[in-house]
């Protein structure tokens, strides 16, 4: 009998031995890799915070954030796969590719010119506004005005400020320049007015070379206009639509924490200096992006926009609203 006994024995340990190294808990599942573009923006602040803030861990994502120069640069490698998700901006360049196809869907705001928030601006040399010379929007008429790039957000609130004021808008009288390069157009005297981002219209009141003179929160035309906003790739949507939304509702944390804090906060401007190397004095002082806790985008804005981009010749069609947008990921977000 014994020997019978320790062949049960010898038998069962091994099932024993199975059963608890199965109850024991598993390690951690690997994150998801999201890769997102963006630029060392102001408006960027609820993506960095909830990089920073372990949003996106939290929810089981690893975010590689890529710099770029400018939204154009984030295309190419948003269409060949490299990114899943980018943050973009109004142009004639962007509607454009949309008509020929793009493959991709606006998903969320990324600043309004809301009130108070009037972060794309109007400045004009502070020699030229001290001596009298430009004290209002009509004496800069037949004067050239600088912006970033033709056809953009910042061009169509140039047209909004120079006819609500009376002034004709001439695209010949328009140039084109790095807005930091403005900055220093105006300390050399070559640049006599032009469209800033801030926080670099503050900075050039802050180094006495220019001032701020009509924000975009002051012109009809362009309040609660949705100046940016992020995009997701046609192939992030439809083949990881459960990583999309993980990223939405991180995102959406971000903004809740902004809105919440507040740019004047300590925490907020800690952020920001991480990511666009802005001191943080400057970043409390700066104009920011208007931002909602649904990060809705003002649809009837940027249709507004692409029409008169289609009128001015600079756009070939209007391309309809759901061929731009897919909201379904804010409105799940907002029910969480």
């Amino acid at each position: 009998m014994l020997p019978r006994m320790r062949r049960v024995v010898s038998l069962t340990f091994p099932l024993a031995l199975l059963a608890s190294l199965l109850a024991l808990p598993l390690g951690p599942a690997s994150a998801a890799e999201v890769n997102a573009g963006y630029q060392p923006f102001l408006s960027y602040a609820p993506f960095f915070i909830a990089i920073d803030n372990g949003y996106f861990t939290e929810a089981g994502l690893t975010v590689k954030a890529e710099r770029f120069i400018s939204a154009q640069k984030m295309m190419a490698p948003a269409a060949t796969g490299q990114l899943d998700v980018l943050g973009g901006a109004v142009s004639a360049g962007f509607f454009n590719a949309f008509a020929t196809g793009l493959d991709m869907k606006i998903v969320a705001d990324k600043g309004k010119l809301s009130k108070g928030n009037g972060y794309l601006l109007l400045a004009v040399r502070k020699d030229l506004y001290d001596s009298g010379e430009v004290r209002s929007v009509k004496d800069l008429a037949g004067r050239t005005i600088y912006n970033n790039a033709p056809f953009t957000s910042g061009e169509y609130l140039l047209y909004h400020i120079l006819t609500s004021n009376g002034v004709p808008y001439d695209h010949n009288k328009v140039k084109y320049m790095d807005i930091p390069k403005m900055v220093q157009g105006m300390q050399t005297k070559a640049v006599d007015a032009g469209i800033f981002v801030d926080p670099w219209g503050t900075r050039a009141e802050e180094m006495g070379v220019g001032k701020i003179l009509v924000t975009g929160d002051q012109t009809p035309g362009t309040l609660d206009f949705t100046s940016a906003f992020f995009i997701y790739t046609g192939k992030f949507i439809r083949e990881r639509r459960d990583d999309a939304q993980k990223w939405m509702n991180a995102y959406q944390k971000g903004v809740k924490f902004y809105i919440d804090k507040g740019k004047q906060s300590d925490e907020v401007a800690t952020v920001m200096n991480k990511w666009t190397k802005l001191e943080p004095d400057l970043i409390k002082k700066s104009i920011h992006a208007g931002f909602t806790y649904d990060s809705m985008p003002n649809i009837k804005s940027v249709m507004a926009m692409q029409e008169w981009l289609v009128k001015t010749g600079n756009v070939q069609k209007m391309v309809p609203e759901d061929q731009l947008f897919d909201l379904s990921f804010l409105k799940a977000a907002g029910k969480k």
